[in-house]
């Protein structure tokens, strides 16, 4: 099967490319020093110079050497378009994984205040409130029962 097909329709032309959102720069990056930034806009470089390569490549299609035969240079661009949509995956998750890791800074952030405002004393036990709403669970569930 040809790496093309690989690629879905919807994410094979260059104008699906430039629909995508830019790479937000990830906030834990300055945390992580300067070789991670570094790396990140190296990386980001990368990308772009990989969509024009595609293009052109795409543009040039049809001018290959003549020892080259049909099949074997759509194959060749097929694999180029595979290449780029697995690297247009690897920046969603790294996407993905900036957002989490900016919940979690968020979430370490609301923990150092609850310690500053409480002590170190854990919130105390939740057992009553947890059977509370199983309670509450159970009669919503007879009530809809009873209803249908």
């Amino acid at each position: 099967q040809s790496a093309r097909k690989y690629v879905p329709d919807s994410e094979r032309s260059p104008s699906a490319w430039f629909r995508e959102a830019p790479l937000p720069r990830p906030a834990c990056l300055d945390s992580l020093g300067p070789i991670a930034k570094e790396a990140f806009d190296a990386a980001d470089a990368y990308y772009y110079r990989s969509m024009a390569r595609v293009q052109r490549l795409r543009t040039v299609r049809g001018a290959a050497h003549s020892d080259l035969s049909s099949r074997e240079v759509d194959v060749a661009c097929g694999s180029v378009e595979h290449l780029l949509h697995i690297l247009r995956r690897q920046r969603r998750n790294v996407a993905a994984a900036a957002r989490v890791e900016q919940g979690l800074a968020t979430l370490a952030d609301a923990v150092v205040a609850l310690q500053s405002l409480g002590g170190s004393e854990p919130p105390p036990p939740q057992e009553r409130t947890k059977r509370w709403l199983l309670s509450q669970r159970s009669a919503l569930d007879a009530i809809c029962e009873s209803v249908s």
